[in-house]
């Protein structure tokens, strides 16, 4: 589901986004030094920018030092030190990654999953209990979108999307360290950022599998609202593409929109590029791919 949120490489700074990738990198080595280095293959952009966002709201110093590592063996890589922040992204990379193996075993007995599942075990539990509460919101809402997408018992895409937009609002409401200027009015504009970001990883995702779930008669929600199938797929495209550019673009929108509100301490520039840029830019390349399959009458 995750890796619909990344910046806009060509509209940075070289230094903006060296300065992001060192983020990144500080993630991969929190992952390493909190839990070890099979954990690190959860590594992602998303919860780099979860960090992100609540490290521009702390007080903490960034440090940044240079190491080397597996993947970088023979020159110097720039890592930020670990933070609060990113102790928090690491557990939650952990965390989702232990959900999304387990969602492969119960869909298809995907004995890949299990295998790494056997391994990721030890970590997975221990991230459960560093972050207790956000896990038993992560654990209730994924069993009811779970239930929802099997029983299909839902009248509209933005209720399907909820229990997974919950979750990543409750992420950055119930972040356990101070912030800057914090007060329940910020925990609030959190809540609102998580939802919205949560909803736009929702909807990209069944917007980017669509085809691809029809023609292997999986679940999509799109599928579900629209009632398609093979046959009466592309001569609905164009319809379907205008809902979700409505849909998705309304959640960049309100992203943006609450990011201006709140005062952020560091990354404003960053960030403000990986959500009106970035995360336009992936839903702008599911549209292309998605045009090409209209026929030419429509």
């Amino acid at each position: 589901m995750f890796g619909y949120i990344t910046p806009l490489k060509s509209e940075l700074k070289v230094k903006e986004f060296e300065y992001f990738r060192s983020y990144y990198h500080g993630l991969c080595y929190s992952i390493k030094n909190n839990f070890g280095n099979i954990p690190r293959l959860t590594l992602n952009y998303d919860m780099t920018f979860i960090g992100f966002i609540l490290e521009g709201l702390s007080n903490e110093s960034i440090i940044i030092e240079n190491k080397r590592c597996i993947k970088h063996p023979t020159y110097d890589i720039q890592v930020i030190k670990d933070t609060n922040a990113l102790k928090y992204a690491a557990n939650l990379s952990i965390t989702f990654f232990d959900y999304k193996l387990k969602d492969n075993i119960n869909d298809d007995n995907n004995n890949k999953s299990k295998v790494f599942n056997i391994f990721l075990s030890p970590y997975s539990k221990k991230a459960a209990s560093n972050h207790y509460s956000i896990n038993s919101i992560i654990k209730l809402n994924l069993a009811n979108l779970s239930a929802m997408e099997k029983e299909k018992n839902f009248n509209s895409l933005d209720q399907i999307c909820h229990p997974f937009s919950d979750i990543m609002a409750s992420i950055l409401k119930d972040y356990p360290h101070n912030l800057f200027e914090d007060s329940n009015t910020l925990r609030d504009k959190l809540y609102n950022l998580g939802y919205c970001i949560g909803k736009y990883i929702y909807l990209m995702d069944a917007f980017d599998d669509l085809e691809e779930d029809i023609l292997s008669d999986q679940f999509n929600p799109i599928i579900v609202t629209h009632k398609l199938d093979r046959e009466n797929y592309k001569d609905i495209i164009n319809e379907i593409i205008n809902e979700m550019d409505f849909l998705i673009l309304s959640c960049i929108s309100h992203c943006k929109e609450i990011l201006d509100s709140i005062t952020l301490l560091k990354h404003r520039e960053i960030l403000n590029n990986i959500i009106t840029l970035g995360m336009t830019n992936e839903f702008y390349q599911i549209c292309n791919k998605m045009y090409k399959k209209i026929p030419p009458n429509n």
